[in-house]
């Protein structure tokens, strides 16, 4: 069995404390392969404007269980950038 999805999240917000309004934008994509191995990608934005609370980011996540019964998974948060 194997099955990819790609997505887009797309939100606004305003910041509490700050009134910084945001538009924050997300691209995903999910793969399956069996017996069980799952992987997630994301790519994100979040942009205010107020300088210097802008950010962008990607993270990584992969979960891999054989069928000997043994499993792993590693969550890699790659990148975390303030965009000025």
């Amino acid at each position: 069995m194997h099955f990819e999805l790609t997505g887009v999240n797309r939100a606004t917000g305003i910041g509490q404390e700050s009134g910084a309004t945001y538009l924050y934008h997300d691209v995903y994509h999910e793969g399956f392969n069996a017996p069980i191995n799952y992987v997630l990608n994301s790519t994100f934005h979040a942009i205010s404007n107020l300088p210097g609370l802008s950010f962008d980011g990607h993270n990584a996540f992969h979960f891999v269980a054989p069928q000997s019964g043994e499993f792993k998974v590693t969550r890699d948060f790659g990148r975390l950038k303030c965009m000025g």
